[in-house]
Formats: structure tokens, C-alpha cells, sequence
């Protein structure tokens, strides 16, 4: 199963228009996409720090480094691109006005989907979800419960 962070425009969640579901796993798009992904998701600050990393790699290349250094250097560019491509896009609509409205569990976006507005028209329907942790139980230090001897 994969997690769903779902999105949505404005203050409040609203109807299913302003809803964006951005999947948190590894995204081979932007693994072997990275500049095109990056200006699909309007990364502008991210694009160019990849044109500065890919600049400064080429002078590099100039004064004599060997190319599997760079070329190992581009494969873990990518990787972390890949990696880190939900949370880019999630701080690109937040940028955008979207808030955090939900985060549920799927094994794809149908059932996500299915999910999330399931539980938006029966809000007694039971679903796993991130509890909030802003006031935490007296009896919690951090993750682990206080012992009292």
C-alpha cells in the first residue's frame, strides 16, 4: 500500500476540484525526467540548482575529472531527485495556497481516492490516519511513555 498526502485549495477541505493526491513513494519520472519534472511542478529554485550542479559538473569535466566520477555523481542527482520528488511537489502547492487535508492509505489512486471522500461524506467511517500530536497525553515524553516507578 502506498500513503496519499491529499491536498486542498483555500482554508478548509472543500469539494473534490480542489483536491490534489500526491503519492509518497519513489518517482521514476523524476528520476529519469529531472529538469522536465522539475519545470512540470514549477521547482524553479530546485531547477536551478540542478543547471548549477550540471554547470559546475561540466567544469569540472573541463579540468580533467574523470567521467564515472561524474557520471556517479549524476546517478545520485537523480536518485535523490526520485526520492524526494513528493515532498517537492507537496512544498510546491503549498507555495500555491494548498493546506494538508489528509493523508490515507491505497493501493492505488482509485482506492485513495475512494478513501478520502468516503470518509468526507461518512465521517463514522473508520480509516487509519495520522494522529495529531500538537497537545500530547501528560503521560508521553517525546514518542515514549513516561514509566512511574
Amino acid at each position: 500500500m502506498f500513503a496519499y498526502i491529499v491536498l486542498a485549495k483555500g482554508t478548509k477541505v472543500g469539494p473534490a476540484e480542489n483536491a490534489i493526491f500526491s503519492k509518497d513513494a519513489f518517482s521514476w519520472a523524476a528520476f529519469f525526467f529531472g529538469p522536465v519534472w522539475l519545470l512540470r511542478h514549477r521547482s524553479w529554485i530546485l531547477l536551478a540548482l540542478w543547471l548549477l550542479l550540471h554547470v559546475g559538473m561540466f567544469f569540472l569535466a573541463r579540468i580533467g575529472i574523470e567521467i564515472t566520477y561524474l557520471l556517479g555523481l549524476e546517478f545520485a542527482i537523480a536518485i535523490l531527485l526520485g526520492l524526494e520528488a513528493g515532498p517537492i511537489r507537496e512544498l510546491s502547492l503549498r507555495r500555491q495556497g494548498f493546506i494538508m487535508a489528509n493523508v490515507v492509505r491505497g493501493k492505488s489512486l482509485q482506492e485513495a481516492e475512494y478513501r478520502h471522500f468516503g470518509t468526507l461524506m461518512d465521517p463514522h467511517l473508520k480509516q487509519e490516519t495520522r494522529k495529531d500530536h500538537t497537545n500530547p497525553s501528560p503521560e508521553m515524553v517525546g514518542l515514549f511513555p513516561s514509566f512511574r516507578a
